[in-house]
């Protein structure tokens, strides 16, 4: 009664205990909000069911529970990912706390001065890497290489170099960051030493008059932009030069001064990716294979905005937990990701990702990060599925147990003996999940899969769960001893951020 009276006492008071119940998977086994923070992953076929079934039951209970939210999108035909989450939202009261990006929205937040109000707030805090950074990241996401082993990593980070030089050139010369000035200076920088002694040159470059307000200044980070752009820069071999040139303006500046990309994130400023701390469910409405490379980027820069505030916020246990919906994770999964996941926990942040199958995860960042990646998500969900190595790496994470092998034997007397041999099977064997349910009406609307949480064993020492899901009934069963997986957490108040939507005429 105790306890009960406490957990009430803190609901009402806007608080998220780390041992509320979020889920229950079934017969006992549960998902508390302190588990969510240790990430899940599902793995399954297309048509598997995992989206119906692990990314909507986690959602649903999220945004009962009141998370703040980033809802990333793949799939723009119908329904759509976005026409799935708003449905979430719809049922569980959180449609008012919907911010939806994309092409069709209007609604945009500026990176650059998100980046530069923060470097002020932390007293000047290295806002030309950051800035640099968004970059890189775009450049990934738009031409991503998938094996690790070219030379790219080269040009990235002398690209990386190129704008944090013109970022603290433009913010020291204007005190404002605007795209179209990094860009200008860029563009505008000497292609060769000759170049500074000439004055028609000097007159009309961008770059140069930039420096020409800031002489005298004894800012260091000035003095080293100075000998980059005006000094080390005009000296690279031709080809060198042209390929960092070409580099950041095929790679990332090109689509970003284009629409939609320049309205979404670097034009107004409608809002911040701040605004999930106070609830709101931020809608990536712009979906992969709709958009392509513009909808990787989308995807890819509002999900590295919210993990920059979530770094950066003031972590307290009991703070308004925040949850990245990511499907198909391999489709814009970055290095970056794989260590914010190491510190999300301490974020009171929830990854809730899917993937078809290993081997795509492996393929997106390499073998060391991808595993370094998935070991640092809890609860690995295992659905349909007859692609080998996914099959192989489940078998791993259940590993073996003893078993007994029966025998009989006939012996000179006539007699049958029967015999008992110890020996070590899978205890989950790789083709078991070949022919799991997969929803719709030839299965009753259920789903199944195979939770593995870690280490941890499961009520009859498995160290697996077979989970049963209804898709059309994720909520409260009436039956508390019920099979199926419920999200039972307590409906929490929907902030209301319809002001900030503004549609497209």
């Amino acid at each position: 009664m105790k306890h009960f009276l406490l957990r009430l006492l803190f609901h009402l008071s806007g608080c998220w205990l780390p041992g509320e119940v979020l889920l229950r998977w079934g017969r006992g086994a549960t998902l508390t909000i302190g588990q969510s923070f240790e990430g899940s992953i599902s793995f399954g076929a297309s048509g598997s069911g995992k989206s119906s079934a692990a990314i909507s039951a986690q959602t649903v209970a999220m945004m009962r529970a009141g998370f703040g939210m980033v809802f990333l999108t793949t799939k723009g035909t119908s329904p759509s990912d976005a026409e799935l989450c708003l449905s979430m939202a719809r049922e569980t009261g959180r449609a008012n706390s919907v911010v939806r990006i994309g092409p069709s929205h209007r609604t945009g937040f500026n990176i650059l001065r998100f980046e530069m109000e923060n470097a002020r707030e932390l007293n000047n805090g290295d806002m030309a890497a950051n800035v640099a950074a968004y970059f890189s990241t775009a450049a990934d996401l738009a031409a991503p290489h998938r094996d690790g082993k070219t030379g790219e990593h080269i040009w990235k980070q002398a690209v990386e170099s190129l704008v944090r030089h013109a970022v603290t050139l433009v913010f020291r010369a204007t005190g404002d960051l605007r795209l179209d000035d990094i860009v200008s200076v860029v563009k505008s920088a000497p292609q060769s030493l000759a170049q500074l002694n000439e004055p028609a040159w000097c007159r009309e470059s961008y770059c140069f008059q930039l420096f020409e307000r800031l002489t005298g200044s004894a800012d260091r980070n000035v003095h080293l932009a100075r000998r980059y752009l005006l000094g080390e820069f005009p000296n690279f071999a031709p080809d060198t030069r042209n390929s960092v040139l070409f580099t950041f303006s095929a790679g990332c500046a090109d689509l970003f001064q284009r629409e939609p990309l320049h309205g979404m994130f670097f034009a107004a400023t409608d809002y911040t990716p701040d605004i999930i701390f106070d609830g709101a469910i931020i809608l990536c409405d712009c979906p992969v294979l709709q958009y392509r490379e513009v909808g990787r980027i989308a995807n890819g820069l509002i999900r590295v905005g919210a993990q920059r505030a979530l770094e950066r916020r003031a972590r307290h246990r009991m703070d308004r937990p925040v949850a990245i919906i990511w499907d198909e994770a391999q489709k814009t999964l970055l290095r970056s990701d794989v260590s914010f996941q190491e510190t999300a926990r301490s974020a009171r942040c929830a990854v809730v990702a899917a993937t078809q199958h290993f081997p795509a995860l492996l393929d997106a960042v390499g073998a060391d990060l991808a595993k370094s990646f998935l070991g640092n998500l809890r609860c690995k969900l295992f659905f349909q599925n007859n692609e080998p190595e996914t099959g192989k790496y489940m078998e791993s994470l259940c590993g073996d147990k003893e078993t007994e092998k029966r025998s009989k034997t006939e012996g000179s007397d006539g007699k049958r003996n029967t015999t008992y041999t110890p020996e070590r099977e899978a205890a989950l064997p790789k083709e078991a999940s070949h022919n799991l349910k997969t929803g719709g009406e030839a299965d009753s609307f259920e789903i199944t899969g195979f939770l593995v949480a870690g280490s941890k064993k499961q009520k009859n020492g498995d160290p697996y769960k077979k989970l049963i899901f209804h898709q059309k009934q994720l909520g409260p069963d009436w039956w508390p001893f019920s099979r199926r997986v419920q999200a039972v957490v307590r409906q929490r108040p929907s902030p209301d951020f319809r002001y900030i939507q503004r549609e497209a005429p």
